[in-house]
């Protein structure tokens, strides 16, 4: 009776527990776990006071990052953290940055031709 267990009333709350707080955790700090279609990406780091968190889905394609890097160091921003997992064709960035940043530089990073999606969660 190998998957029984998990069809108890008490595995089911549990379940959606779990998944509640994998979205809110998410939503609130741009980590991904237990994801079908992206890598697991996690940071125990705060969001810098003052500064920005972005969360990056883009294609995995060598010379992605540097875009990234080139566009925050133009604009003048430090990057305090940075995080990068791919699974497969997917990549998912978390990366800190001490200051705010502006919607033309989340517009610059968005225009990249091999990302998906930025997220900026500011601190």
């Amino acid at each position: 009776m190998p998957h029984l267990g998990a069809s108890t009333p008490e595995a089911e709350d549990n379940c959606a527990i779990m998944a509640a707080a994998q979205l809110k955790d998410f939503l609130e700090h741009g980590n991904i776990v237990n994801s079908v279609n992206f890598p697991k990406t996690v940071t125990d780091n705060p969001i810098p006071a003052g500064g920005t968190r972005l969360c990056i889905s883009h294609k995995n394609i060598p010379d992605t990052i540097s875009k990234f890097t080139t566009i925050l160091g133009e604009a003048k921003l430090n990057i305090s953290a940075f995080i990068n997992q791919a699974r497969g064709d997917v990549a998912y960035n978390i990366i800190d940055v001490d200051g705010v940043v502006t919607d033309d530089i989340i517009a610059k990073l968005a225009a990249c031709d091999t990302v998906n999606r930025v997220r900026p969660i500011f601190g």
